[in-house]
């Protein structure tokens, strides 16, 4: 769809200006708008890539020498973010539920399913991470020391496996985004006009003497 706009100004060039201008904050507009239904989506994926990252870096600084205070660290951590996991979860299946009767909100809808299937499978390796996190976390006893650094490594591949889906997501997020956002171009550069718009004397001499 091509929009024209038409500026009417007793300067030339001031004219040509403003409606270049009018068209460029039009085209920031919606990158703005359209940008905003994704923003927090984004901004939570990266924080939660954030905090993996940190924890990836702390077990892998401890797999030699793990110690009850690095585990019950880490299990918080867990935690945390199996609690805002499951409360998004349970946010979206509400929302799901909701756009499911109504047919006009079948794009929303798709968008909420997508997510939540995004989520899912996070929050099963943050489960089992926790699961071998409250194994690490029980008292050392003697020979158990093959079977601690195993179950170490089995935890660190468990947060790189989060980190890569992490990375997907948000990927899958800036590409939906790219999609869905309708593109606004300026197809030609408004220029000072050769002669003025108004006065046109020979047409009103024209009209007047049709009159008369």
């Amino acid at each position: 769809q091509a929009i024209q706009l038409t500026i009417e100004d007793g300067n030339p060039q001031r004219s040509a200006d403003i409606a270049n201008i009018m068209i460029q904050v039009l085209i920031e507009q919606n990158e703005t708008i359209q940008s905003g239904r994704y923003t927090l989506t984004e901004e939570s994926i990266q924080a939660q890539i954030k905090q993996i990252q940190d924890q990836i870096a702390l077990m892998g600084t401890e797999i030699d020498s793990v110690s009850a205070e690095t585990v019950q660290q880490q299990q918080k951590q867990v935690e945390a973010q199996i609690a805002a996991l499951q409360a998004e979860v349970t946010q979206l299946e509400a929302t799901i539920k909701q756009l499911s009767a109504s047919p006009t909100q079948q794009s929303l809808l798709a968008e909420k399913q997508a997510r939540l299937n995004q989520i899912q499978p996070v929050l099963t390796l943050y489960q089992q991470i926790y699961t071998d996190l409250v194994v690490l976390g029980k008292p050392v006893t003697a020979g158990d020391g093959t079977t601690r650094l195993s179950q170490m490594q089995s935890t660190l591949d468990l947060y790189q496996q989060i980190y890569i889906n992490l990375l997907n997501n948000l990927e899958a997020i800036r590409l939906a985004r790219l999609q869905n956002t309708p593109n606004v171009v300026q197809i030609e550069t408004a220029i000072v006009p050769e002669s003025p718009v108004r006065p046109r004397p020979l047409l009103n001499i024209g009209l007047s003497a049709v009159i008369g």
